[in-house]
């Protein structure tokens, strides 16, 4: 890169003794730039690379704000370009399906001309899939920022952002993008769900507000909408028939959002009625506790200790406990569940967003991979460690 610098400020140097000499001493124009090679492939936003504030989050950055607003934007950008690719490319599979398998009735295409899938199939996935890499990317980095810098999740709240994530949320649910674009909305949502700001403003959404769409993608099932078992397109879904693959993460959120909500938060009230009017305490007992798929789930152990502990959360509370309690009474289920105590299953470490890893879910973890790959990637080996972030001080600085 030093190479670099020097040829192209020669270059400017022999340009500017090219046109004469005119007294003054030479300087760089205010438009001078190097194009670096290395750098053709690096995602920056506001100023930071992106891969390298993720090896180290806890770099001091001049302005964290404005950083996140710039990333905000991006999410919302990346994601809504995302959705709104779904119906064109569905279209562009369902067309090539129909080509291959024409051809493969008919021998093969004549001329041993590609087929559709071999064309603009081909072409409009590697599209699609360059769209959820960069949404995966800055996703990433949102979190990590507001795990580093808690406080700045408020700002989510302040700038009116709590409700547009929520409605993306729905709109990758009902375009059936239960892939990257709902997670990576879902992923905010739980990240907001710490903080009481926040909490009210997802709260006071108009319905259908937080609760229905977190339980649209745990278990589509339970509210009439059948997850989709062939994904029809590289945005859609990375869930199974009934259950989400998630569904550990998604359970966490919601009692995380009950656990945050119960400390007084404005709007508590509308959001525990919310959740017997979906029949929430059923929902996560018989279709998801009680579901034969969950062990096809991403860590279906930490599923059930986050599903018990939030029923037992709801069950517990003074205004409406009871409600629950009789609900739960009646199911003959939740006895294996009353007694329970899973203090020790889930430690603080492991209580974290274990989507930080390289694209899937037996990648390595940035900040915690041990560099043997035989090591096992599950939820409790991707808990997030800032220590690590902080220990690694012979990293580049993202800026």
């Amino acid at each position: 890169m030093r190479r670099q610098l020097r040829q192209g400020v020669a270059q400017a140097l022999e340009a500017y003794e090219a046109e004469g000499d005119d007294g003054h001493s030479w300087k760089p124009p205010n438009d001078f730039r190097v194009a670096y090679a290395e750098l053709d492939r690096e995602l920056v936003v506001g100023g930071i690379y992106l891969r390298h504030f993720l090896k180290e989050p806890t770099f001091d950055l001049l302005d964290p704000v404005h950083f996140l607003n710039e990333l905000l934007l991006r999410f919302f950008g990346d994601l809504e370009s995302a959705l709104d690719q779904m119906p064109q490319v569905a279209a562009i599979r369902a067309a090539a399906q129909a080509v291959d398998e024409a051809a493969a009735e008919g021998g093969g295409s004549p001329d041993g001309a590609p087929t559709s899938s071999e064309g603009g199939g081909v072409s409009s996935a590697l599209a699609v899939r360059t769209t959820e890499g960069t949404l995966s990317l800055v996703t990433s980095a949102i979190v990590y920022l507001l795990k580093v810098r808690t406080p700045l999740t408020d700002q989510l709240a302040r700038w009116g952002y709590c409700p547009r994530v929520l409605g993306l949320l729905q709109k990758a649910l009902d375009a059936g993008a239960l892939g990257v674009p709902a997670v990576s909305s879902l992923r905010l949502i739980h990240q907001m769900a710490d903080r009481p700001l926040c909490v009210e403003s997802l709260a006071a959404c108009d319905p259908p507000g937080a609760l229905r769409q977190l339980l649209r993608l745990v278990a589509p099932d339970s509210l009439g909408q059948q997850a989709p078992v062939d994904p029809p397109s590289p945005l859609s879904s990375t869930s199974l028939t009934g259950l989400h693959r998630d569904t550990a993460f998604i359970l966490e959120a919601l009692k995380k959002l009950f656990h945050e909500a119960m400390r007084g938060t404005h709007g508590y009230e509308s959001l525990v009625q919310q959740a017997l009017a979906l029949r929430l305490p059923e929902v996560v007992l018989s279709e998801v506790l009680e579901s034969p798929k969950l062990r096809d789930v991403l860590d279906p152990a930490a599923a059930k200790v986050h599903g018990v502990e939030l029923l037992k959360l709801l069950s517990a509370d003074p205004a409406f406990g009871f409600l629950v309690g009789q609900t739960l009474d009646g199911l003959a289920a939740w006895g294996k569940y009353k007694s329970q105590n899973h203090d020790l299953f889930i430690t603080q470490d492991q209580q974290g967003d274990y989507f930080l890893t390289e694209g899937t879910a037996d990648a390595p973890v940035l900040l915690t991979w041990s560099g043997r790959p035989n090591d096992k990637v599950t939820a409790q080996t991707k808990g997030l460690s800032l220590t690590a972030a902080a220990d690694s001080r012979d990293q580049p600085s993202p800026v």
